[in-house]
């Protein structure tokens, strides 16, 4: 099914319209001292000293999505101290030191046992089985 609006994700324009829309984005807030930033595809993450930068930040970014017709997601959008801790893209930042997120093991999991089940239900042996499992790991 085709998504109402924007492109299917895992598409391979995915990346290609990523890079060429969100390019300008990337060169304004990398020139910015007062802030962090890191964008990984469409997650972005900033780090300022002060709320009142982190507000600015936050308005510029949506002004630019504004021009680009882009929109934030309000929930998986986060705000707040990093004392607290915080995941994104499956690791936990914390100020200890940054580790493997609780959700991010749980999913993992959760396709291995996936995965063992589609080879059981399929009647594979246990030798495909574990060689399965091991392809998947792998990648």
């Amino acid at each position: 099914m085709a998504p109402g609006k924007g492109i299917c994700r895992g598409s391979a324009l995915s990346p290609l319209i990523d890079g060429s829309l969100l390019r300008h984005i990337d060169s304004y807030f990398a020139a910015r001292e007062e802030v962090f930033y890191a964008r990984y595809m469409d997650n972005f993450i900033f780090f300022t000293k002060t709320r009142w930068h982190l507000r600015k930040t936050i308005k510029s970014l949506h002004d630019f999505f504004d021009l680009g017709d882009f929109e934030t997601h309000l929930d998986t959008t986060q705000l707040g101290r990093i004392e607290h801790g915080f995941d994104w893209l499956g690791l936990w930042y914390a100020p200890e030191r940054p580790r493997i997120a609780s959700r991010a093991v749980e999913n993992h999991r959760a396709h291995i046992t996936r995965l063992y089940e589609q080879a059981r239900l399929r009647k594979l042996s246990k030798a495909e089985t574990d060689n399965r499992m091991r392809e998947y790991e792998v990648w």
